[in-house]
Parts: C-alpha cells; sequence; structure tokens
C-alpha cells in the first residue's frame, strides 16, 4: 500500500512552522514539526531518519540549521539529498551552504514557490513509485479513482479518473457522447483534501463502454509525482493522513 510522504518542519519561527506545516499537510504530506535543530534531531532519531524530507531554518537558537544538517548526515548521509533551507538572511546563507548542496529558499517566499521547491526534492526518491507503463502509454500510472470536471465545446461534465500518470489520465464520463480526438479541452482534477489542479489536454482517443465513455487525455502539464501519491494513500484512509473529517481548508491550486 503507498504511504504519503512524511516531511520534518524545523523552524524556530512559529509563524512560519506554522505556515509550511499547514501547507504541506493540505498538499498531503505527512508532517512533523520541531522548535529547533535539537528537537530535530530528537524527532530524526525517534523516525529511525525515515524522513522523505526535512524543511529546516538556518538560524536558530542553540542548534543552527548548517550544525542541524552535519549532525543529521553523521547520523543518516542519506539525508543528504532531502533537505531544503529557508531563511530571512539569504545572502549569508547561501554563501554558507554553496559547498554543502542543499537548496535554500529566501524568506519571505510565495507559497508556490515553496511547493516547487519540495516537489523537485521529492520528485527523485518518487519517480519510481508509479512503476513501468504500459500498453500505449510509455510511463507508469496509479490506478486510482477521483472526481474531476471535463469541459468540452463549452460545456463541463463531471468524471471520474481510471487511472492517472503524470502526463496522462483516463477518464470515465456518463453518457454516450464521444471527445473528439485531437480536441483542447479542460481538466479539473481533485489530487488532494482542498487541493486542486486545472490543466489543459487534448483527447488521444475516446471510446464507449458500457454505458458510459471512456477517454484517454494528455495533459499540457504534468501533475507532480508526490502529489499522485499522496492522494492514492489519501484514498486508503484519510483520517490517517493528519485530517479531521469536516474539517475546512482552503482551496489551493497547483
Amino acid at each position: 500500500m503507498l504511504d504519503s510522504r512524511k516531511i520534518l518542519v524545523v523552524d524556530d519561527d512559529e509563524n512560519i512552522r506554522d505556515l509550511c506545516s499547514e501547507v504541506l499537510r493540505v498538499a498531503g504530506y505527512q508532517v512533523d514539526t520541531a522548535r529547533h535543530g535539537l528537537e530535530g534531531l530528537e524527532r530524526l532519531r525517534d523516525s529511525g531518519f525515515r524522513y522523505d524530507l526535512v524543511v529546516s531554518d538556518m538560524n536558530m537558537p542553540g542548534l543552527g540549521g548548517m550544525e542541524f544538517y552535519r549532525a543529521a548526515l553523521e547520523n543518516s548521509p542519506g539525508l543528504r539529498e532531502k533537505f531544503l533551507f529557508v531563511t530571512g538572511n539569504p545572502d549569508l546563507a547561501f554563501g554558507r551552504v554553496a559547498d554543502a548542496g542543499p537548496p535554500c529558499l529566501p524568506k519571505p517566499f510565495r507559497i508556490s514557490e515553496f511547493l516547487e521547491k519540495v516537489e523537485k526534492l521529492m520528485e527523485k526518491s518518487l519517480l519510481g513509485i508509479l512503476g513501468r507503463g504500459g500498453g500505449k502509454r510509455a510511463e507508469g500510472r496509479i490506478e486510482i479513482s477521483l472526481d474531476c470536471h471535463v469541459t468540452a465545446c463549452g460545456a463541463e461534465l463531471a468524471a471520474r479518473t481510471v487511472d492517472i500518470s503524470t502526463h496522462g489520465v483516463k477518464v470515465e464520463c456518463p453518457g454516450s457522447d464521444l471527445l473528439e480526438a485531437g480536441a483542447v479541452i479542460g481538466l479539473r482534477l481533485g489530487i488532494g483534501r482542498g487541493f486542486e489542479t486545472g490543466r489543459k489536454a487534448v483527447v488521444a482517443w475516446s471510446t464507449e463502454a458500457d454505458g458510459s465513455v471512456l477517454s484517454g487525455l494528455r495533459l499540457d502539464e504534468p501533475v507532480p509525482v508526490s502529489s499522485l501519491v499522496n492522494a492514492a494513500a489519501r484514498r486508503a484512509g484519510p483520517e490517517a493522513q493528519g485530517f479531521r473529517q469536516g474539517e475546512g481548508l482552503p482551496q489551493k491550486h497547483l
């Protein structure tokens, strides 16, 4: 069974810590937090160093970001490619991490910039999860049923996904009206609680099947792999992902 990815957020600024945590949870990640480097090391040790990503501030009391990073690597060298620094002093920070290697995001940052950095780092470890492609699609896919809406010829149709890959999706629409091959359509896809992604897509094929229409769509922009994994994991157990039923979260867009 797929598990959603787990991220540790370490920052002495409560506002930044809470913001990053909320954004990541809404995106479908499991998130733990720490107030400084020493507490971050405790979280790492308690987990057996099994975090997929660590988001850390640079300037913190007690144990700063670089000291925390070096101590983490002494215990688990595999974390070298799993750190993202955020800092309010980018000139100093970039000089300190230039040789170390981890990417650094200056504060203040846009939520979209933060998520983009996270996704790029997560892609490295998640691309293999989708497996190999089959049939006419060269890339692997996840079989998952999610609500979506297809906009074609000025009309919006409620549909559900059959499977999804980073560059394509198979959808099932009620009725018997086929989508025209080669047509450019709109697709709104819910890939997480409170998260929705909008894409343009090209109809690759469309066929009738048991009173409904199956269509293969090529997306103009890829869907992040980690979002697919988190969506699949959430379907298996939303309570386990840190969400409570009926808990409203603001709509975000990828």
